[in-house]
């Protein structure tokens, strides 16, 4: 039904950090290219492995026996062949690029006479290590390769040369000239057999890595030749040339050689310049790591890195992609935060610059503990009602701590976590999810997506994909049966009050009054559609607001507005065709976020994020004339509240809460984050903590509950 990839999240920049987190970690972007996010593989048959074989003195117990035998074709043995072992690790929580994969190089060696190899490397472990990729080539032949579990004491193989299919190819200009002298190399390789279990082979290592294809270049007329490649493969190929933006294409090769070149269209250069300055000296920051990671439609598309030199500066060629995650790390042992940031791409921009700046760490003096924090102010409009929130210390209740009556009907939510339900080896599911709000029980109904909601009479699941491209869907909220795509390209989904109706929103391009370093925003064509799809009608409705729910008496939208300015981030209530619209939270720089209206209309549940509190997260409910706010759910220390939705009763709200912290990022581990529901009443009063049975690992992202 569709693939899942990380998706562009519209809130500011803590609420962007823990989506994005559990978005990043369920990724399988584009010829899969970051499977270090993976956390778990489908088991191998023993039948694929060579036989053991005697050698004598084993391995030290830190470290790894890899060997095996290279044979051809004909299963004849192949001498003097290039034999390699990689290590595909997460990055430490130290790296700019926290929780990504990466590959380390363990070891190269060639076959002997009689086609023997043996490495001793060092030793791989989970959950650091994702696996250890073995892979052998020679000039003439197709790469083969085997992914292993990491841990083991030994890894034993035989390989296959087997001869290439090499792809022909030309590259051409964005006027469709021909381009010479252009760098084209083999990036990613997978089977694309249904059998072969998707194992696949990111090596990710500099130029001339023994054991894989060198790169080529165009001749005067375009024109190239990868070798490598075999059949029945699944490959990526990508360029790099500041005379054009980095990109990569990918491409599929089946039993023969395919007689059609194929053309690589490149697209104009982007170059990112910047300088980087620590802001209370103002002096230039040198040795400070930065990176650039491209998206397009959610997908991801590539990161690369650099360092800022002894003047702060730096310059790099990102990927061709509609938004740019700029992620900025301190030198090492310096006292100051780590800063993160997206932008959007114009269309025709080439060059993008700018200056960043990073904020001094919060200093706690020795045996003194942190101020508390203050209590957050009303809204301007009227008093405050004193916010019984609860709070980090009662988040882990007791077992059967969820209220004694029965709670009304299932939550659902999108998410991904390993389980052992079965009762066999760990196995990695994703998907959206329908959960007993008493139990924790789980049934999967749908593929991964996000801002999940349920039709009102609770028939109905619609969801938008990480994928923007195949946009929102509907499907039966029990089964996940007769799957229906409601419109392209969407980014939200909300029912009217009937079920008969949905309204969706797609995303528009940045026009040019909204570029800048510190204002940017993105604009939205809101559609109302009929619950099949059909019957579009654009509505009249502000471009810059996108709308979150719809009114329990189909009188109202409440909407979400941010630039990320130092307007900060606002909720609205207006009429479906754009009339009588009011701000409901300010003024002022806060952000808020996720309005979803009470079963009986009269208050409004959302996400709060204090800045002047140091990021403090919490869930807030305001009444519809706002006059009155209220806390449900605040975080102390790491406990964070997400997103938040009501029970069909309206007396609970059910909060997705995780630990947040600023070195997990957008990227960190599913382990350290914890993510779990926990369900308050509406005074704010702790009501119990929801886990998934039987699961570990656990992402959830957006909530409904019928």
């Amino acid at each position: 039904m569709m693939g899942h990839s990380a998706f562009v999240h519209r809130g500011g920049p803590s609420s962007r950090f823990a989506l994005t987190l559990f978005a990043a970690l369920l990724t399988i972007p584009l010829g899969r290219s970051a499977r270090a996010e993976e956390p778990a593989r489908p088991s191998r048959g023993e039948s694929t492995t060579a036989p053991r074989q005697d050698t004598g003195a084993a391995a030290a117990p830190e470290t790894t026996l890899v060997e095996g035998t290279v044979v051809d074709a004909a299963k004849k043995p192949m001498a003097g062949v290039d034999v390699a072992a990689a290590a595909v690790s997460r990055r430490p929580k130290t790296d700019v690029r926290p929780g990504s994969s990466r590959t380390e190089l363990l070891g190269h060696v060639k076959t002997d006479l009689e086609g023997r190899f043996r490495l001793v490397v060092r030793r791989t472990s989970a959950p650091d290590d994702i696996s250890v990729e073995v892979f052998t080539f020679r000039p003439g032949c197709a790469v083969d390769w085997w992914c292993f579990d990491p841990g083991q004491n030994e890894y034993r193989r035989t390989f296959c040369l087997r001869p290439e299919l090499p792809l022909v190819g030309r590259a051409v200009n964005p006027q469709g000239e021909p381009v010479a002298e252009l760098k084209v190399s083999l990036r990613t390789m997978n089977r694309a057999q249904a059998d072969s279990h998707g194992q696949y082979i990111f090596p990710g290592l500099p130029e001339h890595m023994p054991a894989w294809p060198e790169p080529v270049r165009t001749d005067g007329e375009g024109r190239f030749r990868i070798h490598g490649v075999g059949s029945n493969t699944v490959f990526q190929l990508e360029v790099g040339d500041e005379r054009f933006a980095r990109q990569a294409w990918e491409f599929k090769v089946g039993d023969k050689a395919d007689a059609d070149p194929a053309t690589l269209r490149l697209s104009p250069p982007r170059i990112v310049e910047g300088t980087v300055a620590y802001r209370d000296t103002e002096s230039p920051v040198s040795g400070a790591a930065v990176a650039l990671t491209s998206r397009t439609d959610g997908n991801y598309i590539g990161a690369v890195e650099g360092r800022t030199d002894s003047q702060g500066r730096f310059r790099l060629l990102p990927y061709y992609g509609e938004l740019l995650d700029i992620d900025l790390l301190p030198p090492p042992g310096t006292p100051y935060l780590r800063l993160s940031r997206t932008i959007p791409w114009i269309e025709g921009t080439v060059k993008q610059s700018m200056r960043l700046t990073l904020e001094p760490a919060p200093v706690v003096e020795k045996g003194k503990r942190a101020a508390p924090a203050a209590k957050p102010p009303g809204p301007a409009r009227g008093p405050q009602t004193p916010p019984p929130a609860a709070t980090a210390k009662q988040v882990s209740p007791a077992k059967g701590a969820l209220p004694r009556e029965k709670l009304p009907g299932r939550i659902y939510a999108g998410g991904a976590f390993t389980t052992k339900a079965d009762g066999g080896k760990p196995r990695y599911i994703a998907g959206i999810f329908a959960i007993d709000p008493a139990t924790g029980k789980w049934t999967r109904i749908a593929d991964p997506g996000m801002l999940v909601r349920v039709s009102p009479d609770g028939e109905r699941l619609a969801f938008t994909t990480f994928n923007m491209l195949e946009g929102a869907w509907a499907c039966d909220a029990r089964t996940g049966a007769n799957p229906i795509q409601l419109f392209p390209k969407a980014t939200t989904a909300v029912w009217s009050p009937d079920g008969k109706e949905l309204i969706v929103g797609v995303p528009a391009p940045v026009p040019g009054e909204y570029r800048g370093e510190q204002f940017w925003a993105q604009e939205t064509a809101k559609s109302r559609i009929a619950a099949d799809g059909s019957n579009r009608r654009l509505l009249p409705l502000p471009p810059l607001h996108d709308v979150e729910d719809w009114s329990p008496d189909g009188k109202w939208l409440a909407t979400h507005w941010d630039t990320h300015s130092a307007a900060g981030a606002h909720l609205h209530v207006m009429r479906p065709d754009g009339t009588g619209q009011r701000q409901l939270t300010g003024p002022g720089y806060h952000y808020n976020w996720y309005p979803r209206f009470s079963p009986d209309g009269r208050w409004i549940l959302h996400k709060h994020m204090e800045p002047e509190n140091k990021g403090r997260l919490s869930i807030r409910m305001i009444d519809f004339q706002a006059t009155t706010t209220r806390e449900v759910f605040g975080q102390v220390g790491r406990a964070a509240p997400e997103t938040a939705c009501w029970s069909p009763d309206g007396r609970y709200v059910a909060v997705i809460v995780f630990n947040y912290s600023e070195d997990l990022k957008s990227r960190g581990s599913l382990q350290e984050a914890d993510y779990r529901i926990v369900i308050v009443d509406v005074t704010g009063r702790l009501c119990g903590e929801l886990r998934l049975a039987s699961a570990e690992g656990v992402g959830l992202s957006m909530l409904d509950w019928r």
